[in-house]
C-alpha cells in the first residue's frame, strides 16, 4: 500500500532476531552530516528534516509508552522502535490518524479498496470484496494503528499471544479497551464495546493497534526483510513528501532510522521531551503532564495521569495521586 500513550504492563522476555540498530554506511552528503545532533534547538532532526509538532509528539509517545514493553535488550528494544516509527514516519500515517480525530494514528484504519485507498470507521474491516470474500483472506491491503501494520495474513490467537506476552498482568478486553481510550474512544461508549467485543477481523485489526503488538509484527514482518534485508520498492521512493524526506533511498532510510534510534535513546535515558511520564488525553487529543487532571470528554468523569495510567477519584483539584498539576474541564 502507497499511502496508506497508554502505559501497560511490564514486559515480558520474547525473542526476536533484530540486527543492528541504524546498520548505516559512512555517508558524506550534506543529509548525513545534519543527522549528526538528530536532537537538535530546532527540535528532533531525521535525516536533515525537522520533526513537525505532531511527529515529535508521537515520536515521544512511543518512547514512553512504547519502548518498555518492546521485547530483547535496550538496544534491541531501541531499533525495533526506531525502525518501526520510521515505518510509520514514511508512511505519512501520524497525520491521518482515526477518522474524525485528526492526529490520532492510534486508530488509523486505511483499507485499499477496487477504487482506492480510503480511511475506514473504528468498527468496520477492510472488507469490501464484490463477491464478498473476507479480504483478510482475499488479500487487500489493509494498514492499521501507529504502527502502520497489515492486517491480513496474520492470525488472532498468535497476535493475542503476543501481546499477553509484551504486557503481562493484562487481559486482552483491557488491553483492546484501552487502545480504544488511546484512538480517542473512551471507555464504556458504544464504539470502546464494540472493540473489546469483537470477534474475526476486526478484532485482529484491533489486537494490532496495541502499540508494541503492533511494532513487533510490523518491524518483524514487514520492515525488516522487505526494507532492511531486502529493497521493496514501496520502501523508498519520493512519492509523496514523507518517503521524500524520510526514505527516499535505502542509504538514507538507514539513516533515518539511525537518527530516531539516536532520539529515543535520549528520550528513554530522560534527556529532552517534555519531562516526566504524563499521559495520552483522549479527551484533550494531546500529551498531559504527570498528575494532570481531565475530565473525559464523553463521560464527564475526572481521571488523574498517574506513570502513564488514569485513576478515577478526583475530588476538587485533589486526586487519588495527589494534589492535581493541572485541571483540564471540558
Amino acid at each position: 500500500m502507497s499511502k496508506l500513550a497508554l502505559s501497560f504492563a511490564p514486559l515480558a522476555i520474547l525473542t526476536v532476531s533484530l540486527a543492528c540498530a541504524g546498520c548505516a554506511s559512512e555517508e558524506s552528503d550534506d543529509a548525513a552530516a545534519a543527522s549528526e545532533d538528530a536532537l537538535s534547538s530546532s527540535g528532533y532532526v531525521v535525516n536533515g528534516h525537522s520533526l513537525n509538532a505532531t511527529e515529535s509528539q508521537w515520536l515521544e509517545v512511543v518512547a514512553k509508552q512504547v519502548v518498555p514493553h518492546l521485547p530483547g535488550s535496550p538496544d534491541e528494544r531501541l531499533t525495533l522502535a526506531a525502525r518501526g516509527f520510521w515505518w510509520t514516519l514514511k508512511e505519512g500515517n501520524l497525520e491521518r490518524g482515526t477518522p474524525g480525530k485528526a492526529s490520532n494514528p492510534a486508530g488509523y484504519n486505511l483499507c485499499n479498496t477496487t477504487s482506492g485507498d480510503r480511511q475506514i470507521g473504528p468498527l468496520e474491516t477492510c472488507d469490501d470484496d464484490p463477491l464478498g470474500r473476507s479480504q483478510t483472506l482475499y488479500g487487500r491491503a489493509w494498514q492499521v494503528g501507529v504502527s502502520g501494520v497489515q492486517v491480513p495474513g496474520r492470525r488472532i490467537d498468535r497476535i493475542e499471544a503476543l501481546a499477553l506476552q509484551l504486557y503481562p498482568g493484562m487481559t486482552i478486553d483491557a488491553l483492546l479497551e484501552q487502545t480504544a481510550a488511546l484512538a480517542g474512544y473512551a471507555p464504556g461508549s458504544r464504539v470502546s464495546r464494540g472493540i473489546v467485543e469483537s470477534t474475526g477481523a476486526l478484532r485482529l485489526s484491533w489486537l494490532l493497534r496495541v502499540p508494541a503488538a503492533g511494532f513487533v509484527e510490523v518491524v518483524t514482518k514487514e520492515v525488516v526483510p522487505e526494507c532492511i534485508q531486502g529493497s521493496k520498492g514501496w520502501c523508498y521512493g519520493s512519492t509523496w513528501d514523507e518517503t521524500r524526506k524520510f526514505s527516499p533511498s535505502k542509504s538514507a532510510a538507514q539513516r533515518a532510522i539511525a537518527d530516531i534510534s539516536r532520539i529515543l535513546a535520549k528520550l528513554t535515558a530522560g534527556g529532552g521531551g517534555s519531562g516526566g511520564a504524563g499521559c495520552w488525553s483522549p479527551s484533550l487529543a494531546t500529551q498531559t503532564e504527570e498528575l494532570a487532571c481531565v475530565q473525559s470528554a464523553s463521560s464527564g468523569v475526572w481521571f488523574q495521569c498517574k506513570d502513564g495510567e488514569w485513576d478515577r477519584g478526583v475530588d476538587g483539584s485533589d486526586g487519588p495521586d495527589g494534589p492535581c498539576a493541572s485541571l483540564h474541564p471540558r
